[in-house]
């Protein structure tokens, strides 16, 4: 079973043996627990899963804006890296604000103290789009 939240609802998606998806049932996006009429279409090992994709997303709406920054951004670096190999021209600002702000990253990065060898991640149901989703909204509601 994936989940994927898609145009205002979760949708709940079954692989059949050939591969195949299908979305079994959908529902609104802003709910935290699964209602009765998605639970009557979901087996017992599927609403668990969807039970625990839930929660990871609690999680990326509780943390702070500044975790879910620093966890949205080597995806978003790889989409600016991607962009560059596209393109044969930048803007002379365009150049300089991201050439200042790779500086004051790297000068950061070299100043924390306490780089642990490896965190293990809280979130295993959902996958690293859905949760670089999920942090993005929150991160933009945080910011405005």
């Amino acid at each position: 079973m994936k989940f994927q939240v898609k145009n205002g609802s979760v949708e709940c998606i079954r692989t059949s043996s050939d591969n195949t998806q299908s979305v079994i049932v959908r529902f609104d996006e802003n709910l935290k627990i699964a209602a009765p009429h998605v639970m009557s279409k979901l087996s017992k090992d599927e609403l668990q899963s969807l039970e625990e994709w839930l929660a990871e997303r609690e999680l990326i709406k509780d943390a702070p804006t500044e975790n879910n920054l620093l966890c949205l951004l080597p995806s978003l670096m790889d989409k600016a890296i991607a962009a560059l190999d596209h393109t044969d021209s930048i803007n002379q600002e365009s150049y300089a604000l991201l050439l200042a702000a790779s500086e004051k990253l790297h000068e950061k990065l070299l100043s924390v103290e306490d780089v642990v060898e490896k965190k293990s991640s809280k979130l295993t149901a959902i996958n690293r789009t859905e949760a670089n989703k999920e942090r993005i909204k929150q991160v933009k509601k945080d910011l405005l």
